[in-house]
């Protein structure tokens, strides 16, 4: 097995770090005091970021995952708050529309994502139910004259503030008790702009400050058949997929900070005087360093 980069990876990896040193690097304060732009989505968006994982007919560049977990890396060197806020886009979001998504789905949603015109979020969370999926109360009631009713409230999610659209996980519920089990949990897509929907203030995090964190609010949201994303009930399995994909990103997101960490932490090594000399060459300190690479 071939472990080395190929040709076209590694002149991908530098234009794109180029491109991060251009484009994400000089807006990084702005984006931590503000929100990362819609403008930086439009430019990862037209550099071909956001379509790493999706096909050419919506925009996509059909890359493979290492050429993605390539950018993922090289992006959260430079700004973390930028990968955390594309990557529940173009991710969490328009992930599991691509493998479990209609025709339809795909060709209305995909598109605007992939380009970085649209924002995207998947809104799993609730103030009792995190990890533990089974806790779930957000529910989805089937209405007499087709369609559902979403009602419930989702916490601490990342691009709730901004986005546009949203991948909700809920509970269908056949009747007037809310069922247990991942048998019921559905994903529906959400218009985030329509009547119904409320979201709470962005929190103000200790960290990763630029990318929103937030509530939504979901009171008597009527939501289309073709709205929800596959069959009913089929929720969990695409959620633990997606979530699948962001595990692998979080670890490509620590590669590229801890990166930027032995980086900086080399250069004021080789700035920092103590003792007549630069602390570079202090023993203690390098071993630090050959630590931390």
């Amino acid at each position: 097995m071939d472990l080395n980069l190929t040709d076209e990876q590694i002149q991908f990896e530098d234009s794109f770090r180029k491109f991060c040193l251009r484009e994400i690097a000089p807006k990084v304060e702005a984006a931590e005091q503000s929100g990362v732009a819609s403008s930086t989505f439009e430019k990862l968006g037209s550099a071909g970021y956001l379509g790493l994982l999706h096909s050419e007919c919506y925009g996509g560049q059909a890359a493979s995952a290492v050429t993605a977990v390539l950018a993922q890396s090289i992006l959260s060197y430079y700004c973390g708050s930028t990968f955390f806020s594309t990557g529940a886009s173009a991710g969490l979001f328009a992930l599991p529309i691509k493998y479990a998504g209609s025709d339809a789905q795909k060709e209305k949603y995909l598109p605007s994502i992939i380009s970085g015109a649209s924002i995207g979020c998947l809104a799993v969370t609730e103030a009792g139910a995190g990890s533990d999926v089974s806790a779930l109360q957000t529910t989805l009631r089937p209405l007499p004259g087709g369609g559902y009713r979403l009602d419930g409230q989702k916490a601490y999610i990342t691009n709730a503030p901004t986005a546009d659209y949203a991948l909700v996980l809920a509970r269908l519920c056949r009747g007037p008790e809310i069922p247990k089990g991942p048998s019921s949990l559905t994903l529906c897509i959400v218009d985030l702009h329509g009547p119904g929907i409320s979201r709470g203030k962005p929190l103000n995090k200790l960290g990763l400050r630029g990318s929103p964190t937030g509530e939504l609010f979901f009171d008597g949201v009527e939501i289309a058949e073709e709205s929800l994303l596959g069959r009913p009930g089929s929720g969990f399995r695409q959620t633990m997929q997606a979530f699948d994909w962001e595990r692998l990103s979080m670890s490509a997101y620590c590669v590229g900070v801890m990166q930027a960490c032995m980086d900086e932490s080399r250069r004021y090594s080789r700035q920092r005087k103590a003792f007549g000399r630069i602390i570079a060459k202090h023993q203690s300190v390098a071993f630090m360093l050959a630590d931390i690479k």
